[in-house]
């Protein structure tokens, strides 16, 4: 029999949802709460742990090869934050480490492969979108300037590739939606537009393929988008793929095999959504899977160690979430 995972100690929107080398999942943040809660699937418990320094959400939360979780940006409403903070799971501890060059939220951050983070866009508090982006070396606990973006942008998505490089698309500025991609590269420590997409998307999702493909998903652009499109990065070229069952935005998606991507939630632009959908790669096409018990957008999907997937919080329709849902692929329901 399914059942409901267990609720988080508190309701939660755009926040993070962080798979520790433990397997269980640290919740940081969300509609300005400096409270963190961690997840045992084992158990199917929320446990609280300590606070964080700031009240936050669109924050980034980001694993280091160290296994601690860098916390960076985010905004409470009134104004945006430079200032970060590392989680120390072992210690159930949080330390303040160096302050970002530039206050942000809905940024991304990045872990590279030598172990730093880049932080890409953004906005203040002033809805002034940023073309600064940094890099944060966690061995030396400082931040470094790198090369401008082309595009000022936020809610955009950043891939790393295999090779290293960072692949940026779409987001939004005050005068619009973005077509537009770039691609940055750690090494030169420079930026190049790449292709242009076939739509503008703000708040789409970006899946990075075993292929070395990018399976770009919805989003907005004063609509609600339906449309997809695949990146291929050894052409620098994007074709249309099938649609996606119901437009949406806000929304998350997750690789669960090499040909399968699970599309969960979101906002159609006038109510959140509980569907779920199933994209083929190898057919092209979507599939219905049952829906979730909560309709939600802003939520969080973490896949587990047990093959699992734990949704957590969200909003529905203007009411913040504390319910948590698991799915398993297996059998292709929610519980």
């Amino acid at each position: 029999m399914w059942t409901l995972a267990s609720n988080m100690l508190l309701s939660r929107i755009q926040h993070g949802a962080t798979l520790l080398s433990s397997g269980k999942v640290l919740a940081t943040g969300g509609n300005t709460l400096p409270v963190g809660e961690l997840y045992d699937y084992s158990s199917d418990t929320w446990t609280p742990v300590d606070k964080t320094s700031s009240e936050r959400f669109q924050h980034t939360a980001t694993v280091l090869l160290s296994g601690d979780v860098l916390i960076a940006g985010g905004s409470n409403a009134f104004s945006s934050f430079s200032s970060c903070q590392v989680y120390n799971a072992s210690l159930n501890m949080w330390t303040p480490v160096a302050n970002m060059l530039t206050q942000r939220y809905q940024h991304t951050a990045t872990l590279l492969l030598s172990g730093n983070v880049l932080v890409v866009g953004g906005a203040d508090q002033f809805e002034i979108t940023a073309t600064v982006c940094e890099i944060f070396d966690p061995q030396s606990n400082t931040w470094m300037k790198c090369d401008g973006l082309n595009d000022q942008l936020n809610g955009h998505t950043a891939t790393l590739m295999s090779s290293g490089k960072v692949f940026v698309t779409g987001g939004a500025y005050f005068l619009g939606y973005l077509s537009t991609s770039q691609l940055f590269d750690p090494k030169a420590m420079h930026w190049v537009r790449t292709v242009t997409m076939l739509s503008e998307r703000f708040q789409h999702t970006a899946s990075l393929l075993p292929n070395q493909q990018v399976l770009l998903v919805g989003g907005y652009n004063n609509t609600a988008l339906s449309d997809c499109e695949m990146y291929n990065v050894s052409s620098n070229a994007t074709t249309r793929v099938a649609n996606m069952l119901t437009a949406r935005f806000q929304h998350t998606a997750t690789v669960l095999s090499p040909q399968q991507i699970l599309v969960i939630g979101g906002n159609d632009g006038s109510k959140s959504l509980s569907s779920s959908e199933l994209y083929s790669v190898s057919s092209d096409k979507w599939m219905s899977v049952n829906n979730m018990l909560f309709a939600r957008a802003g939520h969080t999907a973490t896949l587990l160690s047990s093959g699992k997937m734990l949704i957590t919080g969200g909003m529905n329709n203007g009411n913040y979430l504390s319910s948590c849902e698991l799915y398993d692929p297996s059998s292709k329901k929610w519980s």
